[in-house]
């Protein structure tokens, strides 16, 4: 917070964006679940611990407890379907907007595009897709998904795509921002591998094991719902925290039985002989449960929009949501040439894993009923976690009027 202890600057950033330093403060707890919600980059890793020595268990997170109440961020103003101006025939009013997505730091090379949050908008670029809409974007890559929010409550970012808490952490600090479109769905992305040398038969087996899982990651409620549904005592897991790079170290070395977390480290486990049980959508192979589709986890993609940028400039976020659809339509009828394009920035060398991972993501830019069952569920966890100080109501933080007019029919979800 050094950068922002002046009084003249709080008081120019709090016009500007509508956040006061309090709510900054709050949003910077909020901001902490950052990828564990869903593919966003972890933190950097720490070094991997020596093969001599097994990664320390720790105790599988508690059920929430009712908690002191956390001081309070301004309350953000509820957004009816209806506010967001119409988008008028015209030119785009910024023709280069910034367009923000995460980078990963842990990847081999250095970094990577967020393969659920830009791989839509990447293929826009390619392919002219935004050129075609009057745009010429800049690619903002941000380094962790934790930098996002803060970056927005700053309001250094107008336009992003980000996963599970992304909208709902900014709102919650107040910060007037609004989701505005759906992105793809990414629940087939987190899963749980279990090493084939573990000598783990049946879901009970589990119960005394070690396993891998960051805390505060989204495949915890995916974790939950499995055990409860097969009953399994989740409190008698010994989960052990850690980035995912160490955790998969720990999986290939046999220091842990299990990685409960998302791709490509899923992808990597199983090449270190591990089986995929599940993801937060299809059951692969739990012992005794037919393969089919499940429902352990709701989680999806969203498109972010400060609502000053959007006020002053519709047809441009109009044109963004356009260029973006393209790419998810080309996504869906081109996957091969989609996975040509997109291996060298996602810095995933093996097409066949990338095609493996992108076939499990359902790009589709609906917002449903589902979609929101899926955005309470990280309500309620990141207030558990005490991320964010109370839960906020789905009209705090959606707001579907431009989709309703762009593109009705994925315009699903109707504000009680």
């Amino acid at each position: 917070m050094d950068k922002f202890r002046d009084r003249d600057e709080w008081a120019e950033i709090t016009e500007r964006t509508g956040v006061s330093r309090r709510s900054f403060l709050v949003l910077l707890a909020a901001a902490g679940l950052g990828t564990a919600c869903g593919g966003s980059a972890p933190a950097p890793a720490q070094p991997a611990p020596p093969a001599s020595k097994p990664a320390e268990p720790a105790k599988p997170a508690e059920p929430a407890k009712p908690a002191a109440p956390a001081p309070q961020a301004a309350a953000p103003q509820a957004t009816a379907a209806s506010s967001a101006p119409a988008p008028a025939a015209g030119a785009p009013e910024d023709k280069s907007p910034e367009l923000w997505w995460v980078r990963d730091p842990q990847m081999s090379s250095g970094w990577t595009l967020g393969l659920e949050n830009a791989a839509a908008a990447k293929l826009g670029q390619q392919k002219s897709f935004f050129e075609q809409e009057g745009l010429t974007p800049v690619s903002k890559p941000f380094v962790t998904g934790t930098d996002l929010p803060n970056m927005m409550a700053a309001g250094q970012v107008k336009i992003a795509t980000g996963s599970g808490s992304l909208g709902i952490s900014v709102v919650a600090a107040g910060v007037k921002a609004s989701v505005i479109a759906g992105h793809c769905d990414i629940a087939g992305n987190q899963a749980f591998v279990v090493r084939n040398a573990a000598n783990i038969k049946a879901p009970k087996d589990l119960e005394g094991r070690k396993i891998g899982m960051t805390t505060g990651a989204s495949i915890t409620l995916a974790m939950r719902r499995f055990a409860q549904e097969q009953g399994v005592d989740i409190n008698k897991i010994q989960f052990v925290n850690g980035q995912p790079t160490d955790l998969v170290t720990a999986f290939g070395k046999g220091d842990i039985d299990a990685y409960a977390g998302w791709e490509p480290w899923v992808t990597q486990c199983e090449k270190f002989q591990g089986t995929k049980w599940f993801s937060g959508s299809v059951n692969y192979a739990i012992p005794g449960k037919a393969p089919g589709p499940v429902e352990y986890l709701l989680l999806n993609s969203y498109v972010v929009v400060f609502r000053d940028y959007l006020e002053k400039n519709p047809n441009t976020v109009s044109a963004v949501l356009r260029g973006i659809k393209r790419g998810i339509d080309f996504i869906n009828s081109n996957i091969d040439t989609a996975v040509d394009l997109l291996s060298e920035p996602m810095n995933i060398k093996d097409k066949a894993d990338l095609k493996k991972m992108m076939t499990q993501i359902k790009f589709d830019m609906t917002v449903d009923d589902k979609v929101i069952r899926g955005m309470d569920d990280q309500v309620k966890f990141l207030v558990e976690l005490k991320r964010i100080p109370k839960e906020l109501k789905p009209n705090e933080y959606m707001d579907l009027a431009l989709l309703q007019k762009v593109y009705p029919e994925y315009a699903k979800w109707k504000p009680s």
